[in-house]
């Protein structure tokens, strides 16, 4: 996740309550390396009607000022969009060289003369500023807090819109950051088209790139090529509450295993729908175990179709798709060294307590070859026997043996 803003380095007199972060060269932002700036868990929560969340953002006229310190004098907002215009009136005074052409006249010839002296001027100046949002673009909101910032406004919350590009703002303290994020929170709601929603902020933050999350997978063990490898939590957060860790790797929600394309918090999406909360199922590895979490996620969506009565049911609000048949087990491709010894089927990476395989014997290590008769050389085919829905036999190599293992009739 990234915060962008921008703080003015010349010494600012803040009068006010709230101090917006403007495009500007030459000035620090909360990406520079000097700005601490610390996330903080935060979820939208809607308004009842969009002319509440339109004269929250309109109230800012009575004392809001930029980061220049440029008072706002005009602030129209409505359902499409936001308009703050925002001005500092001053004077420059100084003195300059104001130069006296003349001349004498002696003995019938005229001597010029140029002189001059300093005086004082006095010219009226006038910054100013616009800054327009348009609300159909807004796609997710953050709060954040700047604990190193050598002014006041130490708080802030951030605006990410369709494309990429954001809007940042600074408050004096997290309820007033909240407070504007809602309202803005609430506009955006109120464009939504299509399938287009707030996704859930569950406050967890994932190992990055490729390259990070592989090293990661392995300094771990985890044998699987999906899955989120957890950084970090935030205080108070959907991830915290229940209990994620740093090198938590979060292979299945709901029945739904987690991947790049499908992870935590799509399939959060999914399962909430239009309900106002749910508690989701998580399996997670952690040292070499597989631990089952609890984590109960609020819906940011919740009462928008008050906002928007146009919009049509979400997308997300049909069932979510029943748990994958699972044997129970963490499974891998062969390598090309097992291969070329002759070695056919997947490796067995771990067995689960209580399991299906556990029941029937399959133990960790194993090589699985066959399911219910039907050779199995990879993942794909595993799966593709797992879909049928029951297991009467498995057929596993181990240290050599083959042993056939019965006793399950359905997943």
């Amino acid at each position: 996740m990234r915060a962008r803003g921008w703080i003015s380095q010349t010494l600012v007199v803040v009068a006010a309550a709230f101090a917006l972060f403007a495009s500007a060269a030459g000035e620090i932002g909360p990406w520079d390396k000097n700005l601490i700036t610390q996330p903080v868990w935060y979820q939208p929560v809607l308004m009842p009607s969009v002319e509440a969340a339109a004269n929250t953002i309109s109230d800012m006229r009575k004392f809001y000022v930029d980061f220049d310190g440029k008072y706002v004098e005009d602030v129209r907002a409505d359902r499409s969009g936001v308009f703050i215009y925002t001005a500092m009136h001053s004077t420059q005074t100084g003195q300059k060289w104001v130069p006296y052409y003349g001349g004498t006249w002696v003995g019938g010839h005229y001597t010029p003369v140029i002189s001059g002296g300093m005086q004082s001027y006095s010219t009226p100046v006038t910054e100013e500023n616009r800054i327009t949002i348009d609300n159909t673009k807004i796609n997710a909101i953050r709060i954040f807090y700047y604990p190193n910032l050598q002014r006041d406004n130490k708080w802030g919350f951030t605006i990410w819109l369709d494309g990429g590009s954001t809007i940042a703002f600074r408050t004096p303290d997290r309820g007033s950051a909240q407070k504007l994020a809602d309202a803005f929170a609430t506009l955006g709601a109120a464009n939504f088209t299509g399938a287009k929603r707030f996704l859930p902020y569950l406050g967890y933050h994932a190992v990055e790139g490729a390259a990070q999350v592989t090293g990661g997978f392995q300094r771990l063990n985890w044998t699987q090529a999906t899955g989120e490898l957890i950084d970090r939590t935030l205080d108070g957060s959907p991830a915290a509450a229940a209990g994620l860790q740093k090198d938590d790797i979060v292979f299945e929600v709901n029945g739904q295993a987690v991947s790049s394309s499908m992870n935590i918090w799509k399939i959060a999406s999914a399962v909430l729908g239009d309900k106002p909360m749910v508690a989701l199922d998580v399996k997670v590895f952690r040292a070499g175990q597989t631990v089952p979490l609890q984590m109960t996620v609020t819906n940011p969506n919740y009462g928008v179709e008050k906002l928007n009565p146009s919009l049509p049911p979400p997308v997300a609000s049909a069932p979510p798709p029943p748990p994958r048949p699972s044997l129970g087990i963490g499974a891998r491709d062969l390598t090309d060294v097992e291969a070329q010894q002759g070695l056919s089927g997947v490796r067995i990476t771990s067995v689960d307590a209580g399991s299906f395989a556990a029941q029937m014997g399959i133990k960790t290590g194993d090589i699985l070859q066959e399911i219910n008769g039907t050779k199995v050389t990879d993942m794909a085919s595993v799966k593709k026997a797992l879909a049928a829905g029951s297991v009467s036999s498995v057929k596993v190599s181990r240290k050599g043996q083959v042993h056939t293992l019965n006793g399950v009739s359905k997943l």
